[in-house]
C-alpha cells in the first residue's frame, strides 16, 4: 500500500517519506521542526505531487539521477528522490509519486523508535 511515513529524529526534528506499494522511498522531506511542520509538508506534497511542472529532474553527468518536488505554493522543496541509476529510473519515480503522492494514506511513526535519517 503507499503511504506517507511521518518519522521523528534522535535530535527532534521531523521528516517523511513517500512510499510506493512494495515498500521502497519515492520522496523523502527535509527537515521539519515540528509535527505539524511535516504534517502540512504531507499535504504540500499531495497538493504538488500530481503537476509536472513542480519536478526538477536532475541528470548531471556525474550525479546521480534524482529529481526534486517543488513546493506548490511559494519557494523551496517539498522533498527529494533518492538516487536512480537510470534516467529512465528516474522518471519512472516521477510517475510513481504522480499516481500515489495525492492519494496515500499517513502512518505516523513519530512515537516508534527514533528514526535515523539517511
Amino acid at each position: 500500500m503507499h503511504e506517507y511515513h511521518l518519522y521523528r529524529t534522535e535530535g527532534g526534528s521531523f521528516f517523511f517519506t513517500l512510499r510506493a506499494p512494495d515498500g521502497h522511498v519515492l520522496l523523502q522531506s527535509g527537515p521539519y521542526e515540528t509535527h505539524s511542520g511535516a504534517e502540512d509538508g504531507i499535504l504540500d506534497c499531495r497538493a504538488a505531487s500530481r503537476y509536472d511542472e513542480r519536478y526538477r529532474r536532475d541528470d548531471k553527468p556525474r550525479r546521480a539521477c534524482r529529481f526534486r518536488l517543488l513546493c506548490l505554493n511559494g519557494p523551496g522543496e517539498v522533498g527529494t528522490s533518492p538516487p536512480f541509476k537510470t534516467n529512465t529510473r528516474r522518471d519512472l519515480g516521477i510517475i510513481d509519486c504522480k499516481a500515489y503522492g495525492p492519494t496515500a494514506g499517513v502512518v505516523d511513526d513519530t512515537t516508534a523508535a527514533l528514526a535515523t535519517k539517511a
